[in-house]
């Protein structure tokens, strides 16, 4: 109480007050003269204040649908989920939606989801948490076209392209080289016997992404 000798106090709910949801506060007034006590008591409802945590910021790779598992919330009325990008939540009043990103999003790299509680009445407060998912685009690789070379020539494979790799390898399904290795873009090969005796051979380009994706 701010004085509880006073007919109105302001009273401040302590920490046992709120976890119980309720109070009970008692007045109680002596006589002048000794006269029998006399009291009254009021109880006071304890409203909670909604708490929401959106979860922490993590990554998927382009093409995953976004699983929100690790959101919580309590004590609200109702919430919904808002985007920064123009993906689709399967259900956007849910506490742990699905969330599907849009082109934009994986355009843009990343996209912030937004949970947003309300309180039960009499209270009015909103509150709000973010979470951030990072989208990693999937790697692309191009070979390039078909070659056709002379016996005794290299291949230099100069138009082979490869975007959002962290690593590259070329595969020959014959017996020749690659220099300086098969792990650089534009590297040259050099056709073996069976190549050469077979007449053709199929080089493959394959990219890993940075979060483990392979093209």
């Amino acid at each position: 109480f701010s004085n509880s000798s006073i007919p109105n106090p302001v009273y401040t709910p302590g920490t046992n007050d709120i976890t119980s949801g309720f109070v009970t506060l008692t007045l109680t007034a002596n006589g002048t003269n000794g006269q029998q006590a006399s009291e009254s008591a009021v109880r006071i409802n304890i409203t909670s204040l909604p708490t929401v945590n959106a979860g922490i910021d993590f990554a998927v790779n382009e093409g995953e649908t976004i699983q929100l598992s690790e959101a919580t919330a309590y004590n609200y009325s109702s919430l919904y989920w808002t985007t920064s990008g123009n993906g689709s939540f399967n259900d956007s009043q849910s506490l742990n939606p699905i969330y599907t990103p849009s082109q934009l999003d994986t355009i843009n790299g990343y996209v912030d989801l937004t949970m947003t509680a309300t309180s039960y009445a009499p209270c009015s407060e909103v509150v709000t948490d973010a979470v951030r998912i990072t989208i990693n685009p999937n790697p692309t690789v191009n070979a390039g076209p078909n070659l056709s070379v002379c016996q005794g020539e290299q291949v230099t494979l100069g138009e082979a392209t490869a975007s959002n790799y962290s690593s590259l390898q070329w595969y020959s399904s014959g017996d020749g080289t690659f220099t300086p290795n098969p792990f650089v873009l534009n590297a040259t090969y050099t056709p073996g016997p069976n190549d050469i005796t077979t007449g053709s051979v199929t080089l493959t380009l394959t990219a890993n992404g940075t979060n483990g994706q392979q093209a």
